[in-house]
């Protein structure tokens, strides 16, 4: 992705691990072949994944992990609409799969749990979503809500069998006295134990046509259900000129009040080339570090600050 967000969970380094490196090569390759099923409006979409991983050393330094499976499984959704009055549109997408590993290998030990490329690939899975959205004409309003949960079996390292997570992202996009404005909520709720394993919720707002501004609160736990992570984030990006941008960000432990990360960044829109200055800095690391980068104007995309580009539209 394009997000500059400083977030502790990617990675999400084991204790003691950051002193440590390994070289990790991984492929992944996934062949679809969606169809309509003639019945209710369904569509039904039959998928393989082939994919392999692996590592220089694992957790164990004298080993070399390596990993891969074929894994197959069918998604089926159909999706219903609703018009209301002033034309409000909402639509209604419900969705059901199957999917799991056909056959798989694993050897030579475990490797250093890093991000999610690390995870197993093997078990079943019973797949459940839902996405409902209503939009307001014109798109200067809407609402977006997705809901995915999972039912796994034959799970690997001794997991149980049962429900995963549910996860949750909702979008919400409107306009009050001509500024846009814009909530996002990211999540992952356990029913079961009754936590809340993550969340991650953003106010983003357009006061005036070039200055944007973000607020985060950011909350998690690790894998035994501990307090890991509470902070607050804001993040202002201003364009002052057609060719010269300002962005900063800080981000601050809400129990502790310290500094866990900072960012500064002056951006110059040149004819041919994009000239950028960038501060950082990120509790943890060795100091601040100061960067010089050049990048070519052709094939160059601005990168993401919120839902900046989202609201510049609905301000139109």
């Amino acid at each position: 992705g394009e997000s500059t967000v400083i977030s502790p969970f990617d990675p999400l380094f084991e204790p003691g691990a950051v002193d440590r490196e390994t070289l990790r090569a991984d492929t992944r390759h996934r062949v679809e072949l969606p169809f309509n099923s003639g019945f209710g409006g369904v569509r039904l979409t039959p998928y393989a994944t082939v994919a392999a991983t692996a590592w220089s050393e694992g957790a164990d330094p004298t080993t070399s992990p390596a990993r891969g499976a074929l894994i197959a499984g069918l998604q089926a959704e159909t999706t219903f609409f609703k018009t209301w009055s002033h034309d409000v549109v909402h639509g209604f997408t419900p969705t059901v799969g199957v999917h799991g590993d056909l056959g798989s290998f694993d050897q030579d030990g475990d490797p250093l749990l890093l991000d999610p490329l690390d995870e197993p690939l093997t078990g079943k899975y019973l797949d459940f979503g839902l996405r409902t959205r209503w939009r307001v004409p014109g798109g200067a309003r809407h609402l977006d809500i997705a809901l995915t949960q999972s039912r796994g079996t034959d799970l690997p390292q001794d997991q149980e069998d049962g429900w995963l997570p549910l996860v949750v992202l909702a979008d919400y996009l409107a306009v009050i006295y001509g500024v846009p404005f814009a909530v996002q909520h990211d999540a992952r709720y356990d029913w079961d134990a009754g936590d809340t394993l993550f969340s991650y919720t953003s106010l983003s707002f357009l006061p005036w046509e070039r200055l944007g501004l973000e607020l985060g609160y950011h909350r998690g736990l690790d894998d035994d259900r501990n307090h890991l992570f509470e902070a607050t984030s804001i993040g202002a990006r201003w364009e002052a000129t057609p060719k010269w941008e300002v962005e900063g960000r800080q981000t601050i432990a809400r129990r502790s009040g310290e500094r866990l990360a900072s960012s500064f960044l002056l951006r110059r829109k040149g004819h041919d080339f994009i000239f950028e200055i960038a501060y950082g800095f990120r509790q943890g690391e060795l100091g601040g570090t100061l960067s010089f980068r050049i990048r070519p104007r052709l094939g160059w995309r601005s990168p993401g600050f919120g839902k900046m580009r989202m609201l510049k539209r609905a301000r139109l």
